[in-house]
């Protein structure tokens, strides 16, 4: 808002209430203040890769080719925050939602969740390699999952249920918050699942020199 607006809301205001407006503070926030959350937005999810991909790959140090984890969780990661900041642009166009300082926060927090439900598939595998010795990669990466689809689900059901009801009751300052929250939850559970875990496969097996060249 700039200053010729401010003095139209300033005496729109003294002519409905009849009497002088003290103005204690006023705040404009511009397309810099747009390019510098974006900016933070792209460092902060850069370092928690980072971050990630360390632990992981020393977390699962035990286990083959402990990197191929921390890569995998790594694309799992990017593809829900490309949800995220997909869906927050579809909104931005059409109702006018603003990516402030509550978005970074909320992807930040969806970064977590995906990292946290893919290192739990991935442990299970880890201790179903040395179970199921003989079975193949993909055999064992499937029941993986398997095991680990019920508490992946209850898990973020009940914290859907909150977001739910932060939505509904928290009011309006929060709602974007939550809502981007709730998005990120739900494409973290599929891709934790869906994605993690079958990119690992495709990279054991290196599936992917029959997709371009098939026999």
């Amino acid at each position: 808002m700039d200053d010729a607006s401010k003095g139209k809301v300033i005496s729109a205001l003294e002519a409905e209430f009849v009497s002088a407006v003290d103005l204690l503070s006023f705040e404009s926030v511009g397309p810099v203040v747009g390019r510098e959350v974006a900016g933070r937005a792209v460092q902060a999810v850069a370092i928690a890769a980072l971050g990630i991909l360390a632990y992981i790959t020393y977390a699962f140090r035990g286990v083959q080719n402990s990197f191929r984890y921390g890569v995998c969780a790594i694309f799992a990661l990017l593809h829900d925050v490309l949800i995220v900041v997909g869906v927050a642009a579809i909104l931005g166009r059409t109702l006018g939602w603003e990516v402030d300082a509550l978005f970074l926060t909320a992807l930040l927090t969806v970064i977590g969740f995906s990292v946290h439900d893919s290192i739990v598939v991935f442990d299970r595998i880890r201790e179903n390699l040395s179970r199921y010795r003989r079975a193949d990669y993909e055999e064992v990466v499937n029941l993986s999952v398997v095991q680990t689809l019920d508490r992946s689900i209850n898990t973020q059901l009940t914290a859907l249920f909150t977001l739910l009801a932060l939505a509904l009751f928290g009011g309006a300052t929060i709602f974007h918050f939550v809502v981007t929250m709730m998005i990120g939850l739900l494409s973290g559970t599929y891709s934790s699942m869906f994605n993690a875990a079958p990119i690992l496969v495709v990279w054991e097996k290196r599936e992917w020199r029959r997709w371009f060249w098939r026999s």
